[in-house]
């Protein structure tokens, strides 16, 4: 490449740069890393996915938990659910007392690969 050619495509990226990092000018105001951070519900549900979620790999079977609130079972699922795609509920009655446990077979179940 000739030296002005050069120059002329220096001119043009930074012209295209806005004075905020990671924002382009003639593009929606988005930065570009915006797709990397966590949405509402990746913050909200990924503290209670990350309690059962297998270590090794996230997409694998999780660990059943069991509750004794079915709200606290209810709201484990949902979370289970935004991450795997499915997940179960049972009710166990014994002695008079009920507890609840979630559980999921995985993304690849659910999703697949």
């Amino acid at each position: 490449m000739r030296e002005a050619e050069v120059t002329v495509l220096k001119k043009n990226a930074r012209a295209m740069m806005s004075s905020r990092p990671g924002v382009l000018r003639g593009l929606p105001n988005r930065s570009i890393l915006s797709d990397m951070r966590p949405t509402p519900e990746q913050r909200r549900y990924g503290r209670l996915f990350h309690r059962v979620a297998n270590p090794e790999n996230w997409k694998n079977p999780t660990k059943p938990i069991s509750f004794s609130s079915k709200e606290r079972a209810e709201a484990m699922q949902r979370a289970i659910i935004f991450f795997t795609g499915g997940a179960t509920l049972q009710a166990i009655t014994r002695n008079g007392r009920t507890r609840y446990t979630v559980s999921s077979k995985g993304y690849y179940r659910y999703i697949g690969t």
